[in-house]
């Protein structure tokens, strides 16, 4: 198994400039680390307006971003947060979706992440169907010869968020049954902030996810 280490910027709070971004572009390269996912919660573009195309100031530091990642060895993807409910025009979603991706790949991006995490939308196989049918389109409409371009964190994504046991969720289920295999899943333990993940942890999500786990270690 590939073990590979990198960064998550998906957190909530002040958003970075490309001079911060670069600091930990620069450490992870020291520390022999593989990627970088850019999603934080406070940009816009990501986000609360994710169907939104990024202007132009926005694309030249995410192109720079990308350019010194690249010379550094350091694996950048670009994640997004798709908002679409269950209730919402699955096929407008899914084209401003393209759009975004489409954007993404001119500046020059060749790796991306789909982020399901913090809505408030009702956890079942219903909200795993429309998170599938995004996955799926996504995966369709990117470069699949490049290994691991399509990674994503689902709604559920620790045990806190399933109503007993991680086998009973009808979420993971769904998913399980939709989502392809090789797509990698990232999950954060038994908590939100888990103090520490074991292998049985995992031996349990196993046992209802088939794809490759990433653990998003959130305990700083």
């Amino acid at each position: 198994v590939m073990l590979n280490k990198g960064y998550i910027e998906g957190f909530y709070g002040r958003l970075m400039s490309l001079k911060d971004r670069t600091v930990i572009l620069n450490k992870l390269s020291e520390l022999s680390m593989d990627f970088y996912i850019y999603g934080p919660k406070e940009d816009p573009f990501h986000r609360s307006s994710w169907s939104s195309i990024y202007p132009e100031d926005k694309t030249e530091d995410l192109q720079k971003f990308k350019e010194i990642g690249e010379k550094l060895g350091i694996r950048t993807y670009m994640a997004l947060s798709p908002l679409i409910s269950p209730k919402d025009n699955l096929k407008e979603g899914i084209k401003s979706i393209d759009k975004k991706i489409k954007q993404f790949k001119d500046i020059g991006f060749k790796d991306f992440a789909i982020f399901f995490d913090d809505v408030d939308f009702e956890r079942n196989e219903i909200l795993a169907k429309t998170h599938s049918d995004i996955l799926n389109s996504v995966s369709d409409s990117i470069n699949q010869d490049n290994q691991d371009a399509l990674i994503f964190c689902p709604t559920v994504y620790c045990n806190r968020f399933t109503k007993g046991e991680l086998k009973d969720s009808s979420y993971l289920k769904a998913l399980s049954k939709e989502v392809p295999e090789t797509i990698p899943m990232l999950w954060t333990g038994k908590e939100v902030v888990s103090e520490t993940i074991s292998d049985a942890d995992i031996f349990s999500l196993q046992q209802v996810i088939k794809n490759p786990i990433i653990i998003w270690d959130n305990y700083y």
